[in-house]
């Protein structure tokens, strides 16, 4: 984060009507995830209201995981879509066919009414997202072969290479398809937002966001949309399996079944992070001093 972002936690989080239905937040450098909950609790009141609403934010901190965002959208009825940029900062993403970071992971995150949870798409534009490296780094693990090349172009197991000189970058999930993904969300939450893109003089590590919110009912009954979503779902899992396969899986159902076990058994943090939390406890002045 900045420098003197403690400062902005209490700082307003504006907002400015441009057209009927859309909006811009200026985050102020708050918490992500308060400017992140506020866009979307306005997206859910103003689409409820108008049928549709686009947010944009800038000057807005890490917002963390995109999927919370649209779910809340689609909790309310709403088909909710979400994407981010770094603002032109954390360019660790080569363009295809290129050996320099230009890009950064680039999230998108899409969500539709479903029971008992919400169908919820949330992926980077890289082959994998930045703290899925740092989870290897600090557990001391190799990296899968295909999620970065070294400065040369070669495929590396180094979870270091990021911090390299000179660097290694990520790759673009699915080649030129990720690619031209991360180059669109660029514009829309880098551009289109004012937030800031990425360029040769790096930008300010804080992230642009765009959403949208799409009201149900401004196409079909929701309870007609509910019940088809749910043949559609239960028709995928009819699939003969793969050798090796227990099941099929829909979108969110893995993350969904994660979320309630972490909530029955905890979450396991590795030893590294956990270090790397007290110190910013101990920073902040919020660490026990009898611990």
């Amino acid at each position: 984060m900045p420098p003197g972002w403690l400062n902005f936690w209490f700082a307003p989080i504006c907002v400015a009507m441009t057209l009927m239905g859309s909006f811009r937040v200026n985050g102020h450098r708050a918490f992500g995830q308060v400017t992140g909950r506020f866009a979307a609790e306005l997206a859910v009141k103003k689409a409820t209201r108008m049928g549709t609403a686009a947010i944009s934010a800038f000057e807005c901190n890490h917002v963390g995981r995109l999927a919370d965002y649209v779910e809340l959208m689609a909790d309310q009825g709403l088909v909710g879509f979400a994407f981010a940029n770094d603002c032109g900062a954390n360019q660790v993403m080569a363009p295809l066919g290129g050996l320099e970071g230009r890009l950064s992971t680039n999230p998108l995150a899409i969500a539709v009414p479903a029971k008992p949870f919400p169908l919820s798409l949330d992926i980077a534009t890289s082959v994998v997202a930045m703290g899925k490296v740092a989870v290897k780094r600090n557990r001391g693990e190799p990296i899968p072969l295909g999620w970065l090349q070294d400065a040369e172009g070669n495929p590396t197991t180094d979870p270091n290479g990021l911090k390299a000189s000179p660097p290694s970058t990520l790759l673009p999930m699915a080649g030129h398809k990720g690619y031209a993904l991360a180059v669109i969300i660029e514009i829309l939450s880098g551009i289109l937002t004012g937030a800031g893109y990425c360029k040769k003089e790096p930008g300010p590590d804080l992230q642009g966001l765009f959403l949208l919110a799409v009201r149900v009912e401004n196409f079909l009954d929701s309870e007609v949309f509910l019940l088809q979503v749910r043949h559609l779902t239960d028709y995928l899992k009819t699939s003969r399996l793969r050798p090796g396969c227990s099941e099929v899986l829909v979108p969110g159902e893995l993350e969904w079944r994660m979320e309630e076990q972490r909530a029955r058994e905890g979450i396991p943090v590795d030893l590294l992070t956990w270090e790397q939390i007290e110190w910013v406890k101990r920073e902040l002045g919020l660490l026990d001093p009898l611990l």
